[in-house]
C-alpha cells in the first residue's frame, strides 16, 4: 500500500490541532510535518506524536526570528483601510515554510507517495468509509497525474455565537460548496513520484509552480471540510494578535463581511460583537467595514 503524509504552517491552533491530527491519522495518514512559527515557549502545547514532526520555525520577537512573526505589527486594525491594500496581502512565510516540508518530505521519506497540502481548520473527508485515504489515492491518481486538487465543502456556525468544549465535527454540521472555481475553494495533492513534482517548488497550498493541478476529485467521493469561521467567538478570537497575526492583514476592513459570508447575520450576533471584540483585545473598529449593509445593521442595532 502507498503512503501519504500531509504538510501544513500554523502558529499553534492549540485547541483544534489534536482533533485534526487524530482524524486524518484514523483516515490513514502516515506523517504529518508541521512547520509551527508561533511562540517559542508555546511550543510545548502541540500535542506528542510518534508520526508528528513539528518543524521549529517559531519566533521570540527578537531581531534573528523577527521574519518568522509573519508580520510587522502596525496598529492595521486602528485605521481604515481600502480594498486593494486588502487584495495585494500575501502570505509568503506560510508559502516558504511549506516548500521547505516538501523538500523534506521528498529527501527523507521517500516512501512517501502522496503529499497532501491543507490547513488544521479543513478536514479530509471520504465519503465511502470502507477507504482509507492511500487505498482512495492509488485508486484515483494514475501514474501521469502530476496533481489533484480537492475541493471545500465550507461549514458555517450551526448558528451557535459562543465556543464550548465540543470538537468541530460535532458542533458544525451544515456546509456547502462554492460555485465560482476560484483558487481559494481548493487545496492539492501532490504525487511525489512525479518528476515534474521532484524538479519544482509548490509555492503555496492552492497551486504548483510547474502543474496547476487541473483534475479535481468528485465532491460526492472526497472533499475538505472547511472550518473556516466556526463560532463569531471564535472568529473574532483569531484577530488577537497573539493568536495569529497572519488574520491582521488578511481580513482588515472585511473582518465581518467575511463572517457573515458563510452565516446568518441575525441581531443576536451583531449585538455580541463589542463584547468579543473587547474579551479578546482585538483594536477594530466594525464601522470601517467594507460591506455598507453591515454598517448600517450594526450602526442601527447598538444606537450609532
Amino acid at each position: 500500500m502507498s503512503k501519504s503524509c500531509i504538510i501544513t504552517v500554523t502558529q499553534g491552533d492549540f485547541d483544534y490541532i489534536k482533533e485534526w491530527i487524530d482524524w486524518h491519522y484514523n483516515l490513514g495518514i502516515n506523517l504529518f510535518l508541521i512547520g509551527y512559527n508561533g511562540q517559542t515557549n508555546d511550543m510545548d502545547k502541540l500535542p506528542k506524536y510518534d508520526y508528528v514532526k513539528y518543524i521549529d520555525f517559531s519566533h521570540n520577537n527578537d531581531n534573528i526570528t523577527d521574519s518568522l512573526n509573519s508580520y510587522k505589527l502596525d496598529q492595521f486594525f486602528s485605521y481604515e483601510v481600502t480594498e486593494e491594500e486588502v487584495s495585494n496581502y500575501l502570505m509568503p512565510i506560510q508559502e516558504s515554510i511549506l516548500n521547505i516540508l516538501h523538500k523534506m518530505v521528498l529527501s527523507l521519506y521517500k516512501d512517501i507517495k502522496y503529499t497532501c497540502i491543507i490547513d488544521t481548520d479543513e478536514f479530509i473527508e471520504i465519503t465511502d468509509k470502507s477507504y482509507n485515504i492511500n487505498d482512495f489515492l492509488d485508486n484515483y491518481f494514475t501514474e501521469y497525474k502530476v496533481a489533484i486538487k480537492l475541493q471545500m465543502k465550507f461549514f458555517n456556525d450551526n448558528d451557535l455565537i459562543y465556543k464550548d468544549n465540543r470538537l468541530c465535527n460535532e458542533r458544525f454540521t451544515n456546509g456547502k460548496f462554492l460555485d465560482n472555481k476560484g483558487i481559494g475553494n481548493y487545496k492539492i495533492i501532490l504525487n511525489n513520484e512525479h518528476e515534474d513534482i521532484i524538479k519544482t517548488n509548490i509555492l503555496s497550498a492552492h497551486t504548483c509552480s510547474f502543474y496547476d493541478a487541473e483534475y479535481i476529485l468528485n465532491n460526492n467521493d472526497i472533499y475538505l471540510k472547511h472550518f473556516f469561521t466556526k463560532t463569531l467567538e471564535e472568529w473574532i478570537s483569531k484577530f488577537n494578535i497573539n493568536y495569529d497575526k497572519d488574520y491582521i492583514k488578511r481580513f482588515s476592513g472585511s473582518i465581518f463581511r467575511n463572517f457573515f459570508d458563510f452565516n446568518k447575520m441575525t441581531e443576536e450576533k451583531i449585538k455580541a460583537i463589542p463584547n468579543l471584540l473587547s474579551k479578546y483585545n482585538v483594536n477594530y473598529n466594525p464601522l470601517f467595514e467594507f460591506d455598507k449593509n453591515f454598517v448600517e445593521q450594526y450602526k442601527k442595532i447598538h444606537n450609532l
